[in-house]
C-alpha cells in the first residue's frame, strides 16, 4: 500500500494515515473523516481508493484487525476487550472481520499463535 501519496491540494495521505491508526479505537463515520479533511465524503472515498487501492472502511477494518491480533499475541484481555480497544466495539463484529481477513477466529488464532510459542 502507498501510505505517503499526495492527493493534489491535500496534504500527505501518509499524515492522515497516521493520524487514522491513532483513532482506530474510536467511532470513526466518513463524514467526520471527510470533516477532519475538509473535504466531501464522496470526494475523500474516491481518493482514498485512488490513494490506497481500498475503500476507507476497508482499510480501517484491516488495521483494527492487525492491532487485535497483536493484542491477541501479547496481552490475556478477553476478545471482547479486544474488540473494544480495536474500535470494533463488539466481540461479534471482531470476529466478522477476523475471519473474512484471518481465515479463523480470533481464539482460535490467539490459541494456535501460543501453541507456536510453545517449545515442544
Amino acid at each position: 500500500m502507498k501510505d505517503s501519496i499526495r492527493i493534489a491540494g491535500e496534504p500527505a495521505l501518509g499524515s492522515f494515515l497516521a493520524w487514522l491508526r491513532e483513532h482506530l479505537h474510536e467511532p470513526l463515520t466518513l463524514g467526520g473523516l471527510a470533516g477532519h479533511l475538509h473535504l466531501r465524503e464522496r470526494s475523500l472515498g474516491r481518493k482514498f481508493r485512488h490513494a490506497t487501492g481500498m475503500a476507507v472502511f476497508d482499510w480501517i477494518n484491516r488495521e483494527r484487525v492487525a492491532s487485535a491480533k497483536v493484542l491477541l499475541e501479547t496481552t490475556e484481555h478477553r476478545i471482547s476487550e479486544i474488540a473494544a480497544m480495536v474500535g470494533f466495539g463488539s466481540a461479534e463484529t471482531l470476529r466478522r472481520h477476523f475471519e473474512r481477513q484471518v481465515g479463523t477466529t480470533a481464539g482460535s488464532y490467539r490459541t494456535t499463535f501460543r501453541a507456536a510459542l510453545t517449545p515442544g
